[in-house]
């Protein structure tokens, strides 16, 4: 499924979400994943990365396996927005938005949380962690 409030989405044929917690970004839609999932992992991508690919993402799900979160580390930024997260971390999630924790870099410390080497699945695809926001980040790209 896809979280958003954005009907544009439906052309994708999957099922549309809305954040039950508003206005908290990138925190409240993993939130939203973690409430609704009906799996015990859960391969979340952001909107704004079209480079994704089979690969990278099959990595991740097979280093997930023994591990509440696993996430890609970027020059020692975690990649928070193409992880694997359990459903098991729901309450845990939960209770740290509702305590005023947002940052996702500060949740993940909150959980069994493995960092995988984003370098690396860089390497192998030198464009996965690109975001595309803009008509402008398109055009740019396009040069």
């Amino acid at each position: 499924f896809i979280v958003t409030s954005n009907t544009v989405y439906t052309q994708f044929q999957l099922p549309l979400i809305e954040d039950h917690l508003k206005e908290l970004g990138p925190a409240g839609g993993i939130d939203t994943v973690l409430q609704h999932s009906t799996v015990k992992h859960n391969l979340v991508v952001a909107c704004d990365m079209p480079f994704i690919d089979r690969n990278s993402l099959q990595y991740l799900i097979n280093e997930s396996k023994q591990y509440e979160i696993t996430v890609p580390v970027l020059n020692q930024y975690p990649e928070a927005l193409l992880a694997v997260y359990s459903t098991s971390c729901y309450q845990r999630w939960h209770d740290g938005i509702e305590e005023g924790t947002l940052k996702l870099s500060d949740l993940l410390t909150m959980f069994a949380t493995k960092f995988v080497d984003g370098n690396m699945m860089q390497f192998q695809n030198p464009l996965l962690f690109k975001n595309m926001n803009s008509r402008q980040d398109l055009e740019d790209f396009a040069v």
